[in-house]
């Protein structure tokens, strides 16, 4: 059986690559490593009409690519061709690994962290990933700084890299990272093409806040996100109150703008 659905999948992709298929519409899932982007990610791929890529890392490759464009003086001159072909490799490379056919949307999920973007310039990479996708949706996964720092400071990173060592973060760096991440995030608030996904709505009120984002993406209706069960975190009192303090000035900007059901 699974043969059979392996060599059907090939069949069809073969076929949309000929016919150079590509869905309308392109919506990237960001926001700190560990606030529920794979779960959501995960969610979305079961509705009928969504395609979606986890961590494919071609936004990275692209984002890298127009850096460089900027960079130099003749290949700025010509950015517009340059950014049309970007966006034609990215849907290449879709075209390559996911049954498209029937899809009206395409799903990409990366989280800002250090091993994608080592230089940690999150914000020029979001903007260059709405360059890339100019009509595109954004969704952003915003978690308790506390779960989202314990989730991170569990696991060792860097497992997607060839010949790399996995390395551990400090606990100050994964704090740095989540206040980070949610200044970016932040400058995104206003902007209508964004849905911001608070974490602990999702889990209490999952089938309300379901149909709120599958509205935002406007896929009609479909399964409700199902929660699972989050782990104990084991930090110390003297760590929680680390956490809340370096994070007070993101949490109190959530706050002002009504962002406080963070799980």
């Amino acid at each position: 059986m699974e043969s059979s659905r392996q060599k059907t999948k090939l069949v069809l992709i073969e076929i949309q690559k000929k016919l150079r298929i590509q869905p309308k519409h392109f919506c990237f899932i960001s926001g700190a490593p560990r606030s529920g982007t794979t779960a959501i990610n995960l969610w979305l791929h079961r509705h009928r009409k969504v395609t979606t890529f986890g961590e494919s890392r071609m936004l990275i490759v692209i984002h890298k690519f127009l850096e460089e464009v900027y960079r130099f003086e003749k290949l700025e001159k010509n950015k517009k061709e340059l950014i049309e072909m970007a966006r034609r490799l990215t849907y290449e490379y879709y075209r390559e690994h996911r049954v498209l056919l029937g899809r009206s949307l395409i799903i990409e999920k990366e989280p800002l962290e250090p091993i994608a973007l080592p230089d940690k310039r999150y914000q020029a990479f979001l903007e260059n990933v709405r360059i890339l996708h100019p009509e595109g949706k954004f969704i952003f996964m915003i978690r308790d700084p506390i779960a989202t720092v314990f989730s991170m400071n569990q696991r060792k990173w860097g497992l997607s890299l060839k010949n790399f060592e996995p390395q551990s973060f400090s606990l100050e760096e994964h704090i740095e990272n989540w206040c980070s991440c949610i200044d970016c995030i932040l400058q995104y608030a206003d902007d209508p093409n964004t849905y911001i996904c608070q974490f602990g709505r999702l889990l209490r009120d999952s089938e309300n806040e379901s149909k709120k984002i599958l509205d935002f993406l406007q896929v009609g209706n479909g399964e409700p996100f199902q929660p699972n069960q989050t782990k104990t975190i084991g930090f110390s009192q003297e760590e929680r109150e680390l956490i809340l303090e370096r994070s007070r000035p993101q949490l109190e900007a959530l706050h002002a703008r009504g962002i406080s059901d963070l799980g």
